[in-house]
């Protein structure tokens, strides 16, 4: 959760995280099923919540490090694929086996 989120809770059993500078729901989560959320509270960039089903959740915004392990993965297969074609390029058969296996395109 940023600092300039605002997060509320729903009869639904929902949460949405809100805008205040566009007014608009950047999320919504579905928290709870069957039940509404009774209680909120954020703690170090998490929010907790509590449900009308006696428990409380915590949610964490990700989306940072996702991107960041989904960057690491790209650079890798990039790496991978350039050695592919040094090695297909240089005659190397063996080399380029096993970056098409690690590139999970073994028909390469």
């Amino acid at each position: 959760l940023k600092g300039d989120q605002l997060v509320s809770g729903g009869a639904d059993g929902t949460l949405k995280v809100w805008s205040p500078q566009t007014r608009t729901c950047e999320c919504t989560i579905e928290a709870y099923e069957d039940c509404r959320v009774w209680a909120l509270a954020t703690y170090d960039g998490k929010v907790v919540s509590g449900g009308g089903d006696g428990t409380v959740r915590v949610f964490e915004d990700v989306t940072a490090s996702d991107l960041q392990s989904e960057r690491e993965k790209d650079a890798e297969r990039e790496a991978r694929d350039q050695a592919l074609r040094t090695a297909l390029q240089s005659g190397d058969p063996v080399s380029a086996l096993k970056q098409a296996l690690a590139l999970e395109r073994p028909h390469a």
